[in-house]
């Protein structure tokens, strides 16, 4: 099952919404606790957060090349300590330089100074953790869909290598039945030939189609099952039962004529007389479901 997972453009947008947030907050906290015009409050608001916006930037970025594993949990602990040491003092000469002349805000600056490095600490090691959390889970998923990809191709490997198997065997046992023909009843031979020309070119032409309609294969199936009655006369009888909801799923193609000349061969070679094949399809809960049934002999089986 995949995971949800937020792109990064998503992120980007998130985190500005949020950044706007927070300033705007902070601005009117400032103001409406210590009398800050709304200059010196929007100065203090936007550069503290911008030096915290910086710093997360670099670590979501450095995460792309290296994450620290679970158990070194203490390196981003370290890490966001050291950029909230850079950022508060950043900030705090940085608000000196630029408003020199608001001395009830500069002795703000002075006694809040370790209370809101411990403040822009603390948010700077959330969104790294956010950030830690975000890769590790996009790696999760990227790993899952390897592996979905690796079991449908080897899928998709064991079907091509079964198709080679079988339709070898059934082609000659056709042109056994064709030479047979032949000599007795020609026209017979000339309708076996036309219809195993029109089943492998329907092969040939199914073989670059992962998934195809049930619809689809019942059809080729016929013309697989037209040459089969040619060869065993009037023992061989099918029945096909299927509901209209059943036609449009999806199976992979040439899946259902393997199973078929199985059901043909236990079923006319073990027993004596007419026998017929059922093949009944129907849709359960949206799933397709196959059943291929032959008579047999339970004192051989």
């Amino acid at each position: 099952m995949s995971l949800p997972l937020l792109s990064k453009r998503k992120i980007i947008i998130s985190f500005i919404i949020w950044w706007l947030v927070l300033v705007l907050v902070e601005a009117y906290a400032t103001m409406s606790s210590f009398g800050f015009s709304l200059k010196v409050a929007l100065l203090d608001a936007v550069s503290i957060n911008l030096l915290i916006a910086t710093a997360w930037w670099i670590i979501f970025n450095a995460f792309r090349y290296y994450r620290p594993s679970a158990s070194q949990a203490f390196y981003i602990v370290v890490w966001s300590l050291a950029e909230a040491v850079i950022c508060e003092w950043i900030h705090y000469f940085l608000m000196r330089n630029v408003l020199p002349n608001e001395t009830s805000y500069l002795d703000f600056l002075s006694h809040s100074h370790m209370v809101r490095g411990l403040i822009v600490w603390l948010m700077i090691m959330l969104v790294a953790i956010l950030s830690w959390m975000w890769y590790f889970l996009r790696d999760l998923r990227d790993s899952e869909q390897r592996e979905q990809d690796a079991a449908r191709l080897a899928r998709e490997a064991e079907l091509a290598r079964l198709r080679q198997q079988l339709q070898p065997h059934f082609l000659f046992n056709s042109l056994n039945s064709i030479s047979a023909l032949a000599g007795s009843q020609p026209e017979e031979a000339r309708k076996m030939i036309q219809q195993l020309s029109d089943f492998l070119r329907g092969t040939v032409k199914r073989d670059d189609q992962q998934l195809i309609s049930l619809q689809e294969e019942l059809k080729h199936l016929e013309l697989y099952l037209e040459i089969e009655k040619v060869r065993f006369g009037h023992r061989l009888k099918t029945e096909v039962v299927k509901d209209d909801k059943s036609l449009n799923l999806k199976l992979p193609a040439l899946l259902l004529q393997p199973v078929v000349e199985n059901a043909i061969k236990f079923g006319l070679y073990d027993t004596i007389g007419e026998i017929v094949i059922r093949i009944e399809a129907k849709a359960e809960n949206s799933q397709l479901v196959l059943t291929v049934t032959n008579p047999f002999d339970p004192s051989t089986a």
